[in-house]
């Protein structure tokens, strides 16, 4: 019964939160906001001991509808987190799920966007099919080494999940990332590991 009562506050908890990061309306200011916090989240990164994010550095097969919550949840449980969750209370954070969740939508409207002006944003089940037969005929190519073949079918997949992603974004959520794109742009710039 305890872990019955444990899974059902779990399950309410998460329900709560997922409720939460939905519920708040994305703007010009709550992006604004956002990126000021993914900003102190750089810096604080780049300060830290590698050792201290070592974790982050496990390979995961990314679920691009939750890729900020899918690394706030790996990083619950270890030293740095509490540190973490102290950058974004100066944004006005009180949980990092809270910017995590805000951080999804504003990822999944940006590929959205992004998707839409490239022309592949309303992708048709017939052009999924024949995605996958191309997909299956680099299967088939002996020509191609076991790894060449993985890295293809994990490619599609999160091509297939960009897709899955981008075409359930509300159309308010694209036109405040399309009104901010260039702040947006200006912090995967920012992102990008120098070498």
């Amino acid at each position: 019964m305890h872990h019955l009562t444990r899974l059902l506050t779990t399950l309410f908890a998460a329900m709560l939160l997922s409720t939460t990061a939905l519920a708040v309306e994305l703007t010009d200011q709550t992006i604004q906001q956002w990126v000021g916090a993914y900003k102190d989240v750089l810096a604080f990164c780049k300060e830290k001991d590698r050792k201290d994010l070592e974790f982050m550095e496990q390979p995961v097969t990314p679920d691009m509808a939750n890729l900020f919550t899918g690394a706030i949840t790996r990083m619950q449980g270890q030293p740095i987190y509490s540190d973490f969750a102290g950058v974004l209370s100066k944004h006005n954070y009180k949980n990092p799920l809270d910017w995590a969740g805000q951080g999804d939508r504003i990822m999944a409207a940006t590929m959205a966007v992004q998707l839409d002006k490239s022309g592949n944003g309303n992708i048709t089940p017939d052009q999924r099919a024949r995605m996958q037969l191309a997909l299956q005929g680099m299967q088939n190519n002996p020509n191609l080494t076991p790894q060449q073949k993985a890295q293809m079918q994990q490619l599609m997949g999160m091509g297939n999940q960009m897709i899955d992603v981008a075409q359930k974004v509300p159309p308010a959520d694209k036109a405040a990332v399309q009104r901010n794109e260039a702040l947006i742009r200006s912090i995967m710039v920012d992102a990008r590991p120098k070498n």
